[in-house]
């Protein structure tokens, strides 16, 4: 059975919304925005990579075995990658609050009320 572009798109992109399904991920718009368009790269990437096994002639036992190293290396290779912007945005996250926070404790130090605007 053969698939079209569209059909191998969209398994790829269900594909990819179910391996980033994680509660914590789902109660986090900016980050689940952020994990679908590396989705829709790393989808475009998988199909650029069958198009280009695709226009090889010939298949051969020792072809058939590289294609399948280079998809499973493409996919460990998404997987990290997706791990890396999940930590970083989670630690640029940590890191912001953080810094909101001494600012809201130097400002009350000096006597300031940062939710009204004005020194008291």
């Amino acid at each position: 059975m053969s698939l079209t572009i569209a059909e191998m798109y969209r398994e790829l992109m269900a594909f990819a919304k179910a391996e980033r399904q994680s509660p914590k991920q789902a109660q986090d718009p900016e980050l689940e925005a952020l994990m679908k368009k590396v989705d829709e790269r790393h989808a475009k990437d998988a199909l650029d990579l069958t198009d280009k096994q695709d226009r090889e002639l010939g298949s051969t036992p020792e072809r058939a075995e590289r294609r399948m190293q280079e998809r499973q290396e493409q996919n460990k290779k998404f997987a990290e990658e997706r791990d890396r912007y999940i930590s970083e945005y989670h630690e640029t996250r940590r890191l912001q609050n953080e810094i909101r926070g001494r600012e809201k404790e130097e400002a009350l130090e000096r006597g300031e009320d940062l939710d009204k605007g004005f020194s008291r």
